[in-house]
């Protein structure tokens, strides 16, 4: 059948009982014909029947002939006899006439999230080094849609304009992320947050309702923005060095990136995996925050230049959480001479608070080895970046 046409002011009478098709009188007063176009096949409608006496009434789909003289009733959307069974009407008059249906309208599409997290406001990409505030600020249109299950039923979902929201950095700690969800709060939208219970582990499970996560049960009006991860206990940044503000919609690349430029430094070989520099405070990391398993994989880079001792061997790599072995690929240096290293990361971590650490070593050689952050036109550092 095709989709139901809708007019204004189609309301006709009937006496007709039972459960077929129904004569239907002509219109009278300021009502027209439910077919008052006359289209030639029957109209196709979604009617409703009430009983002006008794307590039969229906709600369905059927089609109204070009006459408007007969209404066939196709199926049935709920009645007095219930959902998807005909109404077996009673005698005596009845009120036949178009109007939209509930059952039957379009859904609001519960994935309309036309805004991104932010420490900046006014500016869904901007950096900062310290913020007291998370933002949740238009992007790309300025509409949301939120669930509705105690005012429209399970698997509702009800569409919002917003303007740009806060909420305040509190009560947080040091690199234990924190979820950002967006509710409606007795008619005023507002943002709440969810502190998780370590580094990579929610205390408060996401749920997947229509697909789209909501902070809780299924039955939550929280849907999920993104995660945040704090410096302190009131601020949090999102710096090429520390992207910790993630989102989970509208997802843009993000720079990350570290160049100390801090010299050189020297150090007798041999010796194990170590921080570059002997770096043990994440100076020369970089460090970010996810709040789903990414869908692509963070991508950096690390250069570096070395003069290596007699017969040496020198290496650098990128480590996940730590200053041990690389976490993926290194490259290396022959003995000798003045050496451009590079090692790359192109991996997806588990979710939750994470640092990319450079590491170096020596295999071989038991003279001086001597690192350069610059040298002549090279200029080492760590470079690259993540969706979010």
């Amino acid at each position: 059948m095709p989709n139901p046409l809708y007019f204004d002011r189609r309301k006709q009478t009937s006496t007709s009982t039972g459960t077929g098709a129904f004569t239907l009188n002509a219109a009278t007063g300021p009502w027209q014909n439910l077919n008052s176009i006359g289209q030639f096949g029957g109209l196709p409608i979604t009617y409703c029947i009430v009983h002006q006496t008794a307590s039969d009434w229906e709600t369905g789909v059927g089609s109204v002939d070009q006459a408007s003289g007969t209404l066939t009733r196709s199926y049935v959307l709920d009645g007095s006899a219930g959902p998807g069974t005909f109404t077996n009407f009673t005698g005596g008059n009845k009120d036949v006439f178009s109007t939209a249906i509930a059952a039957a309208l379009p859904r609001i599409r519960p994935s309309i999230c036309e805004g991104r997290l932010t420490l900046t406001s006014g500016s869904a990409t901007g950096d900062t080094a310290s913020s007291s505030t998370v933002y949740f600020t238009p992007f790309m249109g300025s509409q949301i849609a939120l669930p509705a299950p105690t005012t429209m039923g399970q698997s509702r979902w009800k569409l919002y304009d917003f303007t740009e929201l806060s909420t305040p950095i509190s009560g947080q700690i040091a690199n234990i992320p924190f979820d950002i969800s967006i509710l409606d709060s007795g008619g005023n939208l507002g943002l709440s947050t969810q502190q998780w219970a370590s580094a990579t582990s929610r205390s408060v499970g996401l749920t997947i309702v229509d697909g789209i996560p909501l902070v809780g049960s299924a039955t939550s009006t929280m849907r999920y923005l993104g995660t945040v991860n704090p410096l302190t206990a009131t601020t949090s940044a999102d710096t090429p060095k520390q992207r910790f503000c993630w989102n989970y919609y509208n997802q843009l690349p993000r720079r990350m990136a570290n160049f100390p430029n801090t010299g050189t430094w020297t150090i007798t070989g041999p010796y194990g995996w170590r921080g570059q520099n002997g770096d043990a405070t994440k100076a020369r990391a970089v460090e970010f925050v996810t709040g789903a398993t990414l869908m692509k994989p963070i991508n950096m880079r690390l250069a570096a230049y070395v003069n290596c001792a007699a017969g040496g061997l020198a290496e650098i790599g990128i480590t996940l959480d730590g200053t041990g072995a690389p976490s993926f690929t290194d490259s290396f240096a022959g003995e000798i001479g003045q050496y451009v290293l590079w090692a790359e990361y192109n991996q997806i971590p588990s979710l939750g608070y994470h640092y990319l650490q450079p590491v170096e070593q020596t295999v071989s050689g038991s003279g001086t080895y001597t690192w350069y952050d610059t040298y002549s036109r090279f200029s080492g550092g760590f470079t690259g970046m993540i969706w979010g």
